[in-house]
């Protein structure tokens, strides 16, 4: 009689498990290993770097990488939508969100970063939860929201300067918004460039049509009112994309009631943000609805 095979699950179902899985494939684990993977969203692996593809208009099946099928096809399990509460390391047990209790032999946490959502004054309604029209760029089902939302002729403003807001930037930009890049670090792409290299993408970026403001962060979000548009320290828009990496902290600059900055950003920016239906639009400037954050 065989002996069982062990249980390996696998708790993240984004790029560093599609490779994984990959190599388990390849290396013949799966001889002796029954693999079960846990992913909060819904569906198969896709390659998240393409985001901005998805952003852009593509179909979102141009960017999955492993199908439902696929998962089926080698024998894998995938338990998608499925969200790891606790990991009981002592009774070898996984509890998801609804209670459920799965047991395993060995397990692997590929979970990835998560977006830094800074506590700015504004950006949340009762319950906690993000203001309609702001939005976190990180998955798929962002990417189809922002796309439904906005509109060519919007002003958008990107919060974060790395290379995910700068690829949102321009992808927005090509849809016929009007961007401005907003980054608390002196330079653009500071965690990858010296400061002669950043300065020489600002001026390319700003050839694109984007404008570009550094040493400058975010400090508030204000909504559901009229917009005094002559603030010295205003910027009107349609959209707010916040695009930090919880991993990074150089390029942080904490904001809201909770933590005020005590990094080297140079000045603020009072974001006024007012937000306008269909009925009233026509009487009223144009005004922010979007604020994404983007963690890579």
């Amino acid at each position: 009689m065989s002996a069982r095979k062990k249980i390996l699950a696998v708790i993240g179902n984004g790029m560093a498990t599609c490779r994984l899985l990959d190599e388990l494939v390849d290396r013949k684990a799966l001889l002796r290993y029954d693999v079960v993977v846990y992913g909060e969203e819904r569906g198969g692996a896709y390659n998240r770097i393409l985001l901005s593809k998805v952003l852009g208009g593509a179909a979102p099946e141009s960017i999955i990488t492993k199908p439902r099928a696929w998962y089926e096809a080698h024998g894998i399990r995938l338990h998608d939508g499925a969200v790891v509460k606790r990991l009981d390391t002592a009774s070898k047990q996984i509890e998801t969100a609804d209670g459920a209790l799965h047991r395993y032999d060995a397990a692997v946490l590929a979970t990835g970063s998560q977006p830094l959502v800074p506590p700015l004054d504004g950006m949340m309604v009762a319950g906690g939860e993000l203001r309609p029209g702001v939005f976190v760029y990180r998955t798929m089902d962002d990417c189809a929201r922002m796309r439904a939302h906005a509109r060519a002729g919007d002003t958008a403003v990107v919060l974060g300067g790395g290379l995910l807001g700068l690829e949102a930037a321009k992808v927005l930009a090509d849809r016929g918004l009007h961007v401005t890049v907003i980054h608390a670090s002196k330079t653009l792409m500071n965690a990858q460039l010296d400061e002669l290299g950043g300065e020489m993408l600002e001026r390319e970026i700003e050839r694109c049509g984007i404008f570009v403001r550094t040493a400058r962060t975010i400090e508030a979000v204000v909504g559901d009112i009229a917009v005094d548009a002559s603030a010295r320290n205003s910027i009107r828009a349609n959209g707010l994309i916040e695009a930090k990496n919880s991993s990074s902290g150089r390029n942080s600059c904490a904001g809201g009631s909770s933590g005020r900055a005590r990094s080297p950003c140079s000045s603020r920016w009072r974001l006024s943000v007012s937000f306008q239906n269909a009925a009233t639009a026509a009487s009223t400037a144009p005004c922010a609805t979007t604020v994404v954050d983007a963690g890579r």
